[in-house]
């Protein structure tokens, strides 16, 4: 056995970094320890604990040298910094499951139907030990809309709050999609109810449903601590995590394990994760996601399936491209729930419907129920969605003109 890590190792590059700890982490799919020393020496575990970036993988890395009796090749105290963050992530995540299952409870017995999804689901059904898949926050999906006044007034009757949202951006609507709960002390926990999931798009499918129609009509009932609900499917989930990661622009590392880990523990129909796809607005970031899934990662995503996605790929526009390049995920599906709308008149009527929303909306997505602070938004939102438009219009402009500048250049003789 080689000596401790030093206080010194070598200056790696935050790129090095983050490939040794995806080298360490893959041993639980490769089963390959023998590199592992050597990486050890290398990594300056004080600089690791103190880069937030990479904290959500250190109970990864824990249990990984426990499952390898590679503990003792590091520093006794980073060692025991490792086992206390292990430690730490798993109460907490116990704390979280715990009211969840308490909340599900309730939730069944008011007939509200949820689905689980994310953390809560991956931590319980797919990593081998709770602790090793952080949960920021427990995210619900809402069957019905129709319900959200009532999960309001259960989650507030249990010391929930709404968090104030801003509203960064005219098309959002975030009052659309999903709503975000606290309830302080420790730990503090947020539950984001999700309405729709409005980064897969909403494109139906040649049955006629759309991405939230299809998640339902593939969920499965499990539980949680004793409770019964819904969990999404895993092929759903991988299509929806990529599409979480796309929605916010992140590259977050502990998304491909989650891909990883449902891969090793569940049978994946990746057929219907390339049929899901087709009908997102993920495909393009899809097919690079899963790539990198397989050729750094070493995950086994079926070659059919990159084939797939590539064609899938190759048959969209110009036009399509440059909007996913260029606009914003509900931006692309404000778009996309216009283009659905069938004649002249309903799109009209459509787009009045939602320049000029009801009273009841705008309270809620302004968080305001002054009349005359009400009546000036009714004459400012549609001079900012003008404004708006404009720009983005503008910026499409721009972006196509080079996109076929590119192609003119790709296309000379070299």
């Amino acid at each position: 056995m080689k000596s401790l890590t030093t206080n010194k190792p070598a200056n790696l590059s935050s790129g090095q970094l983050e490939q040794h700890l995806i080298s360490i982490i893959r041993t639980n799919f490769d089963g390959d320890a023998n590199h592992l020393e050597d990486i050890l020496s290398e990594i300056d575990w004080s600089y690791l604990f103190k880069n937030k970036l990479y904290g959500n993988l250190l109970p990864l890395v824990y249990f990984t040298l426990k499952e390898n009796n590679l503990l003792n090749n590091i520093n006794p105290e980073f060692k025991s910094n490792l086992e206390n963050l292990f430690q730490a992530m798993s109460a907490r995540n116990r704390i979280l499951l715990k009211e969840l299952a308490e909340l599900i409870k309730t939730l069944n017995t008011a007939n509200i139907e949820i689905m689980v999804f994310k953390g809560a689901t991956l931590a319980e059904k797919v990593y081998p030990h709770i602790a090793l898949r952080p949960m920021g926050d427990i995210d619900l999906l809402l069957r019905s809309k129709e319900d959200a006044s009532a999960i309001t007034a259960i989650l507030e009757s249990k010391g929930y709050s709404i968090k104030e949202s801003k509203q960064e951006d005219i098309f959002i609507d975030s009052i659309y999609c999903a709503q975000t709960f606290v309830k302080t002390g420790k730990p503090r926990i947020a539950v984001d109810v999700h309405y729709t999931l409005p980064y897969l798009g909403y494109k139906k499918d040649n049955e006629g449903l759309d991405n939230f129609q299809r998640v339902w009509q593939r969920g499965t009932k499990e539980q949680i601590n004793g409770q019964e609900v819904w969990f999404m499917s895993s092929e759903d989930s991988i299509a929806n995590l990529m599409g979480h990661n796309f929605r916010h622009k992140k590259r977050k590392i502990i998304t491909y394990f989650d891909v990883g880990f449902l891969i090793k523990t569940q049978e994946i129909d990746w057929e219907r994760v390339a049929s899901s796809l087709e009908f997102s607005l993920t495909n393009l970031y899809a097919e690079k996601f899963l790539k990198k899934a397989k050729d750094e990662f070493g995950f086994a995503i079926p070659q059919s399936v990159l084939d797939e996605l590539n064609n899938i790929n190759k048959n969209r526009s110009s036009f399509d491209r440059i909007l996913n390049s260029n606009l914003r995920v509900n931006q692309l599906n404000f778009l996309e729930k216009f283009t659905q709308t069938q004649s002249f008149k309903e799109k009209i009527l459509w787009l009045t419907g939602y320049i000029f929303p009801s009273k009841n909306y705008m309270e809620q997505a302004y968080k305001t129920n002054n009349k005359f602070y009400l009546i000036s938004l009714y004459i400012y939102r549609p001079f900012f969605i003008f404004l708006k438009s404009f720009f983005l219009i503008i910026k499409f402009l721009i972006s196509k003109i080079r996109y076929k500048l590119f192609k003119s250049q790709a296309k000379k003789p070299k």
